[in-house]
């Protein structure tokens, strides 16, 4: 049995947490889980201001994990955390019951627009706290 690659590789650079999705897929609820897990513990630490998920070498991503994200989104609002996830595209939104309703509400709800908030504040901070205070580990 072939031995599943981490979900992430986390590092990070002064207060800024980057979360580089590993996997081809975020599909299944186990999924979503592991990126949960990644993310356990993260939210928490001191200096933490801003958090990056990095979807860019995934390749599908299922409707479960966008409503995952939007409920993420909320938690960082709340905790007054500045995020971004990037690497999403409507291409890449997979669901098993149903791909063509999936994609239109991913299309109506402007997805994709609501997720990559806050990129350039992000950069700002990291080029301001300096270098990578860690390396990547994976998770």
């Amino acid at each position: 049995m072939a031995k599943k690659k981490p979900m992430a590789a986390i590092r990070r650079t002064g207060g800024v947490v980057y979360v580089e999705i590993q996997r081809d897929d975020v599909v299944s609820d186990d999924d979503v889980r592991a990126v949960q897990e990644c993310l356990a513990g993260r939210l928490n630490e001191q200096g933490v201001s801003a958090i990056v998920l990095d979807f860019a070498t995934v390749q599908r991503v299922s409707s479960t994990a966008i409503a995952f994200l939007v409920k993420l989104q909320a938690r960082f609002h709340k905790m007054r955390l500045r995020y971004m996830f990037s690497g999403l595209s409507r291409d890449k939104l997979v669901d098993a019951a149903n791909d063509r309703f999936a994609y239109e509400v991913f299309k109506v709800l402007d997805v994709d627009r609501l997720l990559a908030v806050g990129a350039e504040q992000i950069d700002r901070t990291a080029e301001h706290e300096g270098p990578s205070s860690r390396k990547a580990v994976a998770c």
